[in-house]
C-alpha cells in the first residue's frame, strides 16, 4: 500500500510515518511539504491512502483534495484537522474526503485506521469476480 502523507511540517510528517508504522503492514510512505509536491507525488505514486493536512500554505488543501478526489476516486483522503469548522468540513465531505480526524487529539487512532482500509481493500478484492 502507498501512503502519502502532505503536511508542511517535516515533524508532523515523521510522527505520522513512524504511526503508519506501527500497522505493520507492507506500505511506503512518501512525504509532500506543498501543494506543488504532494500533486506530483500523488500523481507518480498514485497513493492509496492520503494523510491531508487541511492547513497547507496558501490554503491549497481544499483544492489538492480536489484534484485527488477527480484523479483516483478510489484513494482514500484522512483530513487531518486542527480545528472544528463545520462548514469546512461539510465542504471538504462533499468534495470526497473519506475521514476526518484531529490532528492532536485523534493521531493514536491513525494505524487502527490505515489497518481497517487496507482489510476492507483486501475484503473487496477477494470478492470480485474473475473474468
Amino acid at each position: 500500500m502507498v501512503i502519502l502523507i502532505v503536511d508542511s511540517s517535516v515533524r508532523v510528517a515523521e510522527s505520522l510515518t513512524a504511526l503508519v508504522a506501527e500497522t505493520r503492514l507492507p506500505a511506503t510512505t512518501y512525504h509532500a511539504a506543498s501543494y506543488a509536491e504532494a500533486l506530483e507525488l500523488f500523481i507518480k505514486k498514485k497513493p492509496g491512502i492520503v494523510l491531508l493536512d487541511m492547513n497547507l500554505p496558501a490554503n491549497r488543501s481544499v483544492e489538492l483534495l480536489r484534484k485527488i478526489k477527480a484523479g483516483i476516486e478510489k484513494t482514500v483522503v484522512i483530513a487531518l484537522l486542527n480545528n472544528d469548522n463545520h462548514h469546512f468540513r461539510n465542504q471538504c465531505r462533499v468534495i470526497g474526503t473519506d475521514i476526518f480526524l484531529d490532528k492532536y487529539h485523534d493521531h493514536e487512532q491513525l494505524p487502527a485506521v490505515i489497518s481497517a482500509i487496507a482489510w476492507k481493500r483486501t475484503v473487496e478484492n477477494k470478492e470480485k469476480p474473475v473474468e
